[in-house]
């Protein structure tokens, strides 16, 4: 988009996003199929052997065309309750949201120096 700067990024990253940035059934395939999928291929024995998603219950996450393509793979899910997040999910609150503050004050302060430094015209 207009605000992405254009920066060169290892070649194993996959990023993505919607169009108004928040998750959605096509962010939730699209990660599925470029993130999940090859983790648990890579580690586990052969597609018969079983693996299991652990995931909070957003509601992109549950539609029925995602449940399809974990059950086509072999991936049962675990959906975690609702409201648990500082007890169920300890990441979030202290690494993950620490970085993703980190990257946002960053992402902003950047934007706001490439916009300041364009010469008036």
């Amino acid at each position: 988009s207009a605000l992405s700067p254009k920066t060169q990024i290892s070649a194993d990253w996959h990023i993505m996003h919607s169009k108004n940035r928040w998750s959605n059934e096509e962010t939730m395939v699209q990660y599925i199929d470029n993130i999940i999928l090859p983790y648990v291929n890579s580690n586990r024995g052969d597609s018969s052997t079983a693996a299991l998603l652990i995931m909070d219950n957003f509601k992109a996450q549950i539609t029925s065309t995602i449940a399809a393509l974990l059950e086509t793979n072999n991936i049962h899910v675990c959906l975690l309750p609702p409201n648990t997040t500082d007890r169920l999910q300890p990441l979030d609150i202290s690494v993950n949201k620490p970085a993703k503050e980190y990257l946002n004050k960053n992402f902003r302060s950047g934007m706001l120096n490439r916009f300041q430094s364009r010469p008036e015209g």
